[in-house]
């Protein structure tokens, strides 16, 4: 058994009704409920918190005894007496509400809480077992029942308008300093979206610059290459040029020789002379 809710029909909770449930973690008890038993919970080591309603008006000895992991529970207003042992053994509780109409606190009811550093005892109450607590502090009014019983007891004790004091400015200097952290963290998160941005914006100029390079590299190459292939065109042209010029001057002074003007040979023939070497006929 890991859970429970109470049916609302149920007005009460017997004694030991769930005693050693020892995986029990989570508990629902209904506005129903008037009455929780002794030893009712005794023993749950899986459970860690409770909160108990207002039409509970009592709870029984032993009640949460050996709940070893409760670290918090809240008591119902309506309560009026803290039965002996009832959070006995409770070593991880670390914070709990004694209800205002609280009159009387008993036999071990926090004995064995470790954790449970300091309590709060409201005005109402007029009677504390001396074995209540364990080394604790007792948060109270000067004046009252509890500091009475504080001095007598040798208990360390503290005003509570200065307890409310301290847990003022604790509470105060904890959200300064959540503040500040949040602050920080927005500067810091500014701070490195203005890095990235800048990041992104010389990574484009660099690129941009890489681009116009290439581009510029690239118009260049293409540039020598139009003027070498022009260079080369006209080299041609110029050579075909000479190769012909030479070639007419070959032909005409062939021609003033009297020989072939295609290949300087000589010609035979009485009527149709032709050339001895090409066989071309004479044409000048």
């Amino acid at each position: 058994l890991t859970s429970i809710t109470i049916p609302d029909s149920v007005t009460s909770i017997g004694r030991a009704a769930l005693d050693c449930c020892l995986w029990l973690t989570n508990i629902t008890i209904p506005d129903s409920v008037t009455s929780i038993g002794e030893s009712a919970f005794w023993g749950c080591r899986s459970l860690i918190s409770l909160t108990i309603p207002n039409s509970v008006t009592n709870i029984g000895q032993f009640a949460f005894y050996d709940c070893t992991l409760l670290t918090n529970i809240t008591i119902s207003d309506s309560v009026t007496n803290i039965e002996n042992s009832v959070f006995m053994g409770c070593e991880s509780l670390t914070s709990i509400t004694i209800p205002a109409n609280v009159t009387n606190i008993g036999e071990n009811a926090f004995c064995g809480c470790s954790e449970l550093e300091s309590i709060v005892i409201p005005n109402k109450v007029n009677c504390i077992s001396f074995s209540a607590f364990d080394e604790l502090t007792i948060i109270c009014n000067i004046a009252s029942y509890a500091e009475s019983f504080a001095k007598e007891n040798n208990i360390k004790y503290q005003d509570i308008i200065e307890y409310e004091r301290i847990v003022r400015e604790e509470a105060e200097r904890k959200a300064k300093e959540e503040a500040e952290k949040k602050a920080k963290a927005e500067a810091e998160a500014k701070r490195k979206a203005k890095e990235e941005a800048e990041r992104k914006t010389r990574e484009e100029a660099e690129r941009k610059a890489k681009a116009e390079a290439e581009a510029k590299r690239k118009a260049k190459e293409e540039a020598k290459r139009k003027a070498k292939e022009e260079a080369e065109r006209k080299a041609k042209e110029e050579a075909e040029r000479k190769r012909i010029i030479e070639e007419e001057n070959r032909k005409a002074e062939n021609r003033k020789n009297g020989v072939c003007q295609y290949c300087g040979g000589k010609f035979k023939g009485l009527f149709t002379k032709k050339c001895s070497a090409c066989g071309k006929e004479k044409d000048y």
